[in-house]
């Protein structure tokens, strides 16, 4: 840290004792001393040294100490001077030292103590004098760097006092020409009319500031858009305004063509709408070539995706309803016989429904619909466990590698559906690869920045991912940007469905995570799934030896609502097989009734979608009137009755459309039960 140098101090005293006297109390008070004995070697001192003060004794031997200050003040101004005395003390003698140019004048006798005082009083304004300067210089540079704004200095009459080099760039008036000119010179001739310089001035001074956004005159008589502000000056500033404005024409007449044209667009946009119409009515056979028409052009990409998509689903629904149907009537050409051997034709049968379920359930998963139970997940050891099913399932020609990533993160997610998703993007592999290939499985930790958050509408932070990579043939980059549209498919028709791909999209984006496609002809394709981590804690859900349910008893009562009759009569019997007593209602009404007038009820079983009444609204209600009854709900479609944002509620007991004898025993028993 460095400190300033000591004032230097020339002490001019032809008299010794009294030389000596100041020399002293000068140094006591810090300053560097020089002196001098006569007006000559003062100003030979004066030009060699450039002391900052002079103490200048008025009488002299040789010159007078007032032609000396006169002297030192003509050639440099800014080294101060001190005259003082012990014979010229009257007030005439101060004032002739004052008008000489000194800038203070003491008389002797002097205390110490005000003559260091008085020295150190010039000094302190000297420096202010200095800063002052250096701050006002500083402002000037700013001002006249400042091209892109005017500021204009007006006296509190509307006199212009200060214009800087922006004013003049911006306006074309030199500072010369604007210097004196009332402001309002500056204004339109209406402004001027209403007197709307001198309401600028009195809003600034009554407020302290006036906004001020108006067209201005150039000198050349252009008008332009000025932005600003003025602003009242307070002391210890001269009073006055400072104005600052700036040319915003450009921004003001993009601000006003913005404007005309939503005055207008609405007008336009029904104009565009009829041409539109008339369009599409002449050339509906030519609606893909509408290229200005963007939501009509993805209209028609997701019709083409169906049209394709039909083939193979009413493949798939044609050949199970052929089994279920030519299987009944088998059954029933068999009974009639007396025949009693139809295992195998029930088998069919039972098959046969169970793919229709899976198809369905696949549907729900595109559409972001299946209820889904998520669970705290290793993604290692589900990966692991999957690699015996894939073993078996792709068959000896595909060899399938795992990369497992050390340190993995937790996931939240349903088992069974990742390993749905996984087991889809393995067989799409194996089909890419025609049965023979590399199939390779990695996970790793993964982090999501912000832009790609972005991008692709998911949150940024920390993943798992899952990939699956084949060494196929590759997709081209349409086929990746169609891969997972709906119904979208690249197999023969009745070889694929179209599923596949967006029941793992469906799944993966309910689950809170992204799946992404990287792929090139000819050498392969890798699918990666991001799953969000998992920050909860490490609990898992006991798996639980399956056993037989256990039969129903006559006491419990169950009460079935169901509005489509076949599907409650079903329902009614299974469980009347089961060895449970049964009652049922159509409807929810009918339902609510039943419960008043009956205290035997056990467990309410109820479809959730039902007309008037649903099945939410009924076990609220059921509820309140036996708050021990137990509740499961059913439906072949999911709603936010039950299902919050597709996640069981907590303690919410559901059984999915369509389900088995076996299931429904399996699910009574184990709410009855409290399991």
């Amino acid at each position: 840290m460095t400190t300033s140098s000591p004032a230097l101090i020339l002490n001019v005293d032809d008299n010794e004792v009294g030389r000596y006297t100041k020399n002293r109390i000068l140094r006591q008070a810090g300053y560097d001393v020089v002196d001098a004995i006569n007006g000559a070697q003062a100003l030979a001192f004066t030009e060699e040294r450039k002391p900052e003060l002079v103490l200048l004794d008025v009488k002299l031997p040789d010159i007078n100490g007032l032609e000396v200050c006169r002297i030192i003040k003509r050639d440099h101004p800014e080294i101060l001077v001190l005259q003082i005395s012990a014979s010229l003390t009257t007030e005439g003698d101060r004032v002739r030292g004052l008008e000489g140019g000194a800038d203070s004048y003491l008389t002797q006798p002097v205390a110490p103590n005000e003559l260091a005082a008085s020295i150190r009083a010039l000094l302190r304004i000297r420096s202010a004098e200095k800063a002052l300067r250096k701050s006002e210089a500083h402002l000037q540079g700013v001002l006249a760097s400042a091209v892109d704004y005017a500021i204009i200095r007006i006296e509190e009459d509307g006199f212009i006092k200060g214009w800087s080099a922006g004013a003049a760039a911006i306006f074309g008036w030199s500072e010369q020409e604007a210097l004196g000119q009332d402001i309002a010179f500056l204004f339109s001739d209406e402004d001027r009319e209403a007197g709307v310089p001198l309401k600028e001035r009195q809003l600034a001074l009554s407020t302290g500031s006036a906004d001020d956004r108006r067209w201005l005159i150039k000198k050349d008589g252009q008008r332009f858009y000025a932005v600003g502000v003025m602003t009242r000056l307070s002391p210890p500033a001269t009073p006055g305004f400072l104005k600052i404005l700036r040319d915003q024409t450009g921004q003001f007449e993009a601000e006003r063509a913005l404007q005309d044209l939503n005055a207008t667009l609405e007008q336009r946009v029904a104009e565009r709408t009829r041409e539109l119409e008339t369009a599409n009515k002449r050339l509906q056979s030519e609606m893909e070539e509408r290229e200005n028409a963007e939501a009509q052009l993805r209209q028609s990409q997701k019709m083409e995706a169906l049209g394709k998509m039909t083939g193979g689903i009413a493949h798939d629904f044609n050949n199970m309803l052929a089994v279920v149907i030519s299987g009944i009537g088998l059954i029933e050409r068999q009974l009639a016989r007396g025949k009693t051997d139809v295992g195998q034709y029930l088998q069919s049968v039972t098959e046969s429904a169970r793919r229709a379920a899976d198809l369905t359930q696949q549907l729900l998963a595109f559409s972001r619909q299946q209820p889904l139970s998520p669970e705290t997940l290793d993604a290692n050891k589900l990966v692991t466990k999957l690699t015996g099913l894939l073993d078996r399932s792709l068959g000896e020609l595909i060899k399938i590698e795992t990369v497992l990533g050390a340190g993995l993160w937790k996931i939240k997610a349903d088992p069974g559906q990742l390993e749905s998703a996984l087991l889809n993007l393995s067989v799409n592999g194996r089909d890419a690869m025609n049965s023979e290939g590399k199939l390779t499985i990695e996970t790793a930790n993964a982090h999501i920045d912000d832009d790609y958050a972005a991008e692709h509408q998911i949150s940024a932070g920390q993943y798992v991912m899952i990939a699956v990579t084949d060494t196929g043939s590759g997709m081209s980059p349409e086929t990746i940007a169609k891969a997972f549209d709906p119904f979208f498919t690249t197999k023969p028709v009745g070889k694929g469905t179209g599923l596949g791909l967006s029941q793992v999209f469906g799944f993966v984006r309910q689950s809170g995570g992204h799946v992404k496609i990287y792929s090139e002809k000819g050498v392969g394709t890798s699918v990666k799934v991001y799953l969000p981590r998992h920050f909860g804690s490490d609990t898992y859900r006991t798996k639980r030896t399956r056993r037989p349910p256990e039969a129903g008893k006559s006491k419990e009562v169950i009460l079935v609502v169901e509005d489509e009759d076949r599907v409650r009569l079903i329902a009614v019997d299974a469980l009347r097989e089961l060895g449970y007593s049964v009652l049922q209602a159509s409807n929810g009404i009918e339902a609510v009734r039943m419960i008043e007038e009956s205290h035997a009820l056990t467990l309410l079983f109820t479809d959730v979608v039902m007309p008037e009444m649903n099945g939410r609204e009924l076990a609220d209600r059921a509820l309140k009137l036996r708050p021990d009854l137990k509740v499961l709900f059913t439906t072949g479609y999911t709603r936010n009755a039950i299902v919050h944002n597709s996640v069981l509620d907590s303690g919410t007991h559901f059984l999915q459309k369509p389900f088995t004898i076996e299931q429904l025993a399996s699910k009574i028993r184990s709410v009855l039960d409290g399991a």
